[in-house]
């Protein structure tokens, strides 16, 4: 037995093909909110590499799910979960278009996204060179050339380095500047007649500790401190 076609009936039959909840509200709004979700949270793996994160290079893309396969996911589980349906084929062409769209914006947002991340890795690798430019040309910051990590503290009575580098000082009137001087006047002397690498050592010798530079090749010896 045939039911008449009414224009109620119609409504009905193309609500039973949106997409949403229960609730009501914007079932693409849902879709788009929990599709970026989850590109969030993939994205922060790409994002700890533009923040020099160390990441394994060959699986530096591992676990990073592409637009299309997080859409199709999230679409089957809102299907799972009672808020899709695409049964009605005469709607294929609406669901397509839909779709398409929602990417393009998901597409958007994650180039602005990576955009973002690219220019704060730029600007935060400008502002660690200004720095370094700062902290080389400050006469009172001085790398140890024991470690070439950290610099050097002199205090009133030790010249000290957290590698473990200490220099009774007390009866030396020196200072950081004077250090720094020393330091280049020692690698400059030695590269003048030796292109060899040379080695940073203290020594103790007849309870006087002094910081030396020496070669292995050529024998040069330059007292530092």
């Amino acid at each position: 037995m045939s039911h008449p076609v009414t224009p109620d009936s119609v409504t009905k039959r193309k609500a039973m093909y949106k997409m949403g909840s229960p609730a009501g509200g914007s079932w693409k709004d849902t879709y788009k909110r929990r599709c970026a979700e989850r590109l969030h949270k993939s994205r922060s793996k790409l994002l700890d590499r533009y923040r020099n994160v160390k990441i394994d290079s060959e699986n530096s893309e591992h676990g990073l799910d592409s637009v299309d396969s997080v859409m199709k996911q999230e679409l089957e589980k809102m299907k799972s979960e009672g808020m899709a349906s695409f049964n009605d084929m005469s709607s294929f062409e609406d669901v397509i278009n839909t779709m398409e769209a929602i990417k393009g914006e998901l597409l958007e947002w994650e180039a602005e996204i990576l955009l973002k991340a690219e220019n704060e890795q730029m600007q935060l690798a400008i502002e660690c060179h200004e720095n370094h430019e700062t902290l080389f040309n400050n006469n009172n910051f001085v790398i140890c050339p024991l470690c070439s990590i950290n610099h050097l503290e002199l205090s009133y009575t030790h010249l000290q380095c957290k590698c473990g580098l200490n220099i009774n000082t007390q009866q030396d009137s020196i200072s950081l500047p004077h250090i720094k001087q020393s330091l280049e006047e020692a690698v400059t002397s030695h590269s003048a007649t030796c292109t060899a690498k040379p080695v940073f050592d203290v020594i103790n010798n007849f309870g006087q500790t002094n910081l030396l530079l020496t070669c292995p090749l050529c024998d040069y010896m330059f007292i530092v401190v």
